[in-house]
């Protein structure tokens, strides 16, 4: 649930304000979370849009 809350935020947010908005402890704790789910980063998810 977090995660997708998160993908919401993408691109409106820092990801450090994301990762602490959706109860993440450190953001590299978030990015790796994100990373293993989604199999990109936040960042890259974000640019390549969630359908590439």
């Amino acid at each position: 649930m977090r995660l997708s809350a998160a993908r919401a935020l993408l691109g409106t947010e820092p990801v450090t304000r994301i990762a602490r908005r959706v109860g993440y402890a450190s953001p590299s704790a978030f990015v790796a979370a994100f990373a293993k789910e989604y199999g990109r980063t936040p960042a890259r998810y974000a640019r390549d849009g969630a359908g590439a």
